[in-house]
């Protein structure tokens, strides 16, 4: 009796004499070499079917059995790239890590981070930004959102875990479209970002798909056929990310065996105030990410980040000098009982914004306020005789300078953005205050904010007369 091997390929069942057979499989051996296979998506159904074919003694009664086992493919941990937000620069390169942030005193420095998932499959990673080592500052804090693909839509405040999903491309049907064993784009929904090569796409649309199932993979013995549920393939598709790389899809048969993962953003917020005038302060982060399951191990990454914080350096400088004997400005001056002492006051600020900006004088003692005057500092006053209540000048640095004249009186907000004043009275000892900087307001009593900037060097100018 001649012994046959069969083939069952539903619905057409080969048979081949067994020295054919072999031939064929050494011919294979030794023609093809198999080239290394890329990794199969978690979840992905391995399903083998065994069949027997068989007759009675008689020869003329045929039988079939068959019997299955399921193997489904397990995730294979990988550490996520963390990389900085896409954009159309360079698409397929990842984005640089952000760069550490100087920023100014009360100001909060934000960070914006890509997680990009490189498992096999789904999978759950461990997520904490904790604040590590400060220095120099006050009611500092760091928190962290999931954001969307626009870099600012909250989408989880402070979560513990996030979950990504991969898998691992089987065909390319078209430009636009990847196919992935069924079943396997667990967590992947339309609106995601997902990475394919290196660039960032939006998921316009998904099917979940379905692995391969029988009724016979159960282990027992059977005497019959049982029923196969074919694969039902998962499939994505793609279009450009406006808010990433923005390309346009145009995949080709060369992406079978890669992996795509989905990718989510990160932002972290840092505030800090700085404690000491004219001296920066410094906030520390760590960001850490790593699968919270056990198969893999060695994956846990960190960024650690320093913030610098800078402080306001504003400095005061006050000069006097003798109008009467047409002196000029230094650090001391002397005069006779009747000589008119022009004082100057000087403001700048070398440092970030310092805002509430007041500066508070007094009229110095055996002195009285000189409440009108045709010029200060030398320069005549444009408009003097329109009235006699004018008691001070305020200039700032620009080019041309800003000249604000202040009135004696309360409450009338002389000029928002570069200073308003008052004075409580002419005798000595009375209060002379001045609102400086930009949003300063009399009215309000409430100071403004002076800047770095090389226009933002306050003038003030004020008379008295030696009693």
């Amino acid at each position: 009796m001649k012994v046959k091997t069969c083939i069952r390929k539903t619905p057409i069942e080969y048979c081949l004499p067994a020295f054919i057979l072999l031939a064929a499989i050494l011919t294979l051996m030794i023609v093809w070499t198999p080239r290394a296979m890329a990794a199969t998506g978690a979840d992905a159904v391995i399903l083998n079917v065994v069949q027997v074919t068989y007759r009675d003694a008689s020869g003329n009664q045929s039988f079939t059995a068959d019997a299955a086992a399921k193997i489904t493919v397990t995730l294979q941990e990988a550490a996520l790239t963390i990389s900085g937000r896409p954009t159309t620069t360079n698409p397929g390169t990842s984005a640089a890590v952000p760069a550490e942030q100087t920023v100014a005193s009360g100001a909060t420095a934000q960070y914006l981070y890509a997680l990009t998932a490189n498992a096999n499959g789904y999978d759950t990673y461990d997520l904490a930004v904790s604040m590590d080592a400060v220095a120099n500052v006050a009611n500092q804090n760091v928190t962290y959102d999931l954001v969307g693909s626009d870099g600012s839509t909250v989408i989880a405040s402070n979560p513990a875990t996030v979950t990504l999903g991969a898998s691992v491309v089987i065909n390319v049907p078209n430009s636009t479209t990847l196919e992935f064993p069924g079943g396997t784009l667990n967590n992947i929904a339309v609106g995601d970002i997902v990475v394919v090569n290196g660039v960032d796409y939006l998921v316009s649309a998904v099917t979940a798909g379905s692995g391969a199932d029988h009724s016979h993979a159960d282990g027992n013995t059977h005497t019959d056929t049982g029923t196969l549920t074919p694969e039902t393939r998962a499939s994505l598709t793609l279009a450009a990310n406006t808010n990433g790389a923005n390309a346009t899809p145009n995949f080709t048969a060369t992406l079978v065996g890669s992996i795509v993962g989905e990718q989510v953003l990160v932002r972290v917020n840092v505030y800090a105030e700085t404690t000491t005038a004219g001296t920066d302060g410094t906030v520390d982060f760590d960001l850490v990410v790593n699968p919270d399951g056990t198969p893999g191990s060695n994956v846990s990454q960190q960024q650690d980040v320093t913030t610098t914080f800078t402080a306001a350096d504003l400095t005061i400088r006050k000069e006097v000098r003798n109008v009467t004997q047409s002196g000029s400005f230094a650090a001391s001056a002397s005069g006779n009982p009747g000589d008119v002492l022009e004082y100057r006051v000087t403001v700048q600020n070398s440092g970030s914004n310092a805002t509430q900006v007041v500066v508070s004088d007094a009229v110095p003692s055996y002195t009285t306020l000189v409440v009108f005057t045709d010029s200060y500092g030398g320069s005549e006053r444009s408009g003097a005789a329109a009235g006699s209540d004018l008691f001070a000048r305020v200039s700032n640095s620009a080019s041309p300078a800003v000249t604000v004249d202040l009135t004696y009186q309360d409450s009338d907000n002389e000029n928002t953005a570069i200073a308003s004043g008052h004075a409580a009275g002419t005798a000595a000892a009375s209060a002379i205050t001045f609102y400086i900087g930009n949003g300063n307001s009399d009215t309000t009593d409430t100071g403004g904010t002076v800047t770095n900037s090389s226009d933002d060097t306050f003038t003030i100018l004020y008379r008295v007369k030696i009693d």
